[in-house]
């Protein structure tokens, strides 16, 4: 996936941090920025 793709609902994005793997999923995508980020994904 590229850093330009746009995500939709439901989407598993997987982000790599040094050694750990972290996951999250798409609950909503917003359509003005400045949501609070826990009504966004959801920590797998």
């Amino acid at each position: 996936m590229k850093p330009s793709y746009d995500v939709k609902v439901g989407d598993i994005i997987e982000i790599k941090f040094g050694d750990k793997v972290s996951k999250f999923e798409i609950l909503k995508v917003p359509e003005k920025v400045g949501k609070d980020l826990g009504e966004l994904i959801k920590i797998l």
